[in-house]
């Protein structure tokens, strides 16, 4: 179901299956990633996790 569709620049997407160590395909998800991290506030939760500032990581959500 599709709520609310948007444009962020320097965003890569990737589809990607999820497999056994066998190769069997378990799962499917797309991953969204956030190329630019420049202008996010250093207080990001993903930059307080990862121990990263703004501009040094690339942040990404996956969807299953």
């Amino acid at each position: 179901m599709l709520y609310f569709c948007h444009y962020i620049p320097m965003v890569r997407v990737y589809n990607v299956e999820i497999l056994t160590l066998q190769k069997i395909k378990i799962n499917q998800a797309v991953g969204v990633c956030h190329i630019d991290t420049s202008s996010w506030s250093r207080s990001h939760p993903a930059f307080l996790e990862l121990g990263s500032a703004p501009g040094e990581i690339e942040v990404c959500h996956w969807i299953f």
